[in-house]
């Protein structure tokens, strides 16, 4: 077949050899930022909050609401970061943060009842809970309802004896699998706090009953090493303290289906850093418990 000589149409062949890796780059770039920015997708693997999120829905979380997270590495950039890691030979610090945390301004905050997805603090997990507690509350949990601040929340007035008490009827039930992780807590799944949550700026006193609530925060969460060299005395980071302030917010996310639920009771309060965004649709669901009507572009709340 010939080719065309005429000078228009050379070149805007040549024009086309650029236009389209250009266009594609652009698209890759553009997907990127909205993943990054915009939104993102969850599939909801377990039934920690049936009755409002089923196993197999796919759920859409809107990052802007409260403010995108910065990726902290290349690994968390979407797409690039797999091509990073296929390309890089040492791969052994790519998860480790690169940035200092960085949450750009949403046009909301994190409120009570909010459903947040979010990283796990210890695991690699991502998971969809419900926001109980805020920063500064002081949390309890009595005879499985939920009290904020000492009064009863809307949804412990009507979720809390909705289920048979799962935990509570376990042979053995060890109180070291719940947070604060210590042999000497009393607490139960039912029966936990008061804890106050910790908030940006609040400062505590170092005293016996606060270490055995805040140490495992402060050390595994703030990244500052507290020691108890012996009765009311502790050093952090090496140094003599009576205080210690805190330098994140914190939140304690509970699933609906409670008894069923793997949440802040045992893993404790989640950082703001770790919270992804709010999980606000359900875009539809592979569960064959229920007919895709049901489910599709359905709003949470």
């Amino acid at each position: 077949m010939a080719t065309s000589k005429n000078k228009f149409m050379v070149a805007l062949r040549r024009k086309s050899l650029l236009i389209y890796p250009l266009s594609l780059t652009g698209v890759f770039l553009l997907a990127i930022v909205l993943r990054v920015l915009i939104f993102g997708f969850f599939v909801v693997p377990t039934n920690s909050m049936e009755r409002t999120i089923l196993p197999g829905d796919v759920i859409w979380v809107n990052k802007t609401l409260i403010g995108p997270r910065l990726p902290s590495s290349p690994i968390e950039i979407p797409w690039l970061g797999v091509l990073y890691w296929m390309l890089k030979e040492d791969r052994t610090n790519l998860s480790e943060g690169w940035f200092d945390y960085c949450r750009l301004k949403g046009y909301s905050s994190i409120t009570h009842q909010d459903i947040l997805v979010f990283e796990h603090p210890y695991v690699d997990l991502v998971l969809v809970k419900r926001c109980m507690g805020c920063p500064g509350d002081t949390l309890q949990i009595a005879n499985s309802n939920v009290l904020i601040n000492s009064g009863l929340t809307t949804e412990a007035a009507t979720l809390s004896k909705s289920f048979d008490n799962h935990f509570d009827n376990r042979n053995g039930f060890n109180p070291e699998e719940l947070f604060p992780h210590d042999s000497a807590s009393t607490w139960t799944p039912d029966n936990f706090g008061p804890f106050i949550l910790p908030y940006k700026g609040l400062t505590i006193s170092l005293n016996n009953e606060n270490f055995l609530l805040y140490h495992e925060i402060i050390e595994d969460l703030e990244n500052s090493e507290i020691v108890m060299t012996d009765t009311n005395n502790y050093t952090v980071n090496g140094s003599d303290r009576k205080e210690y302030t805190f330098e994140n917010n914190y939140y304690f996310l509970m699933g609906d289906n409670r008894n069923f639920s793997h949440d802040s009771r045992f893993f404790g309060p989640v950082p703001e850093s770790l919270i992804i965004g709010k999980a606000t649709t359900i875009l539809f669901s592979s569960n064959k418990q229920t007919t895709w009507r049901q489910r599709f572009l359905k709003k949470l709340q």
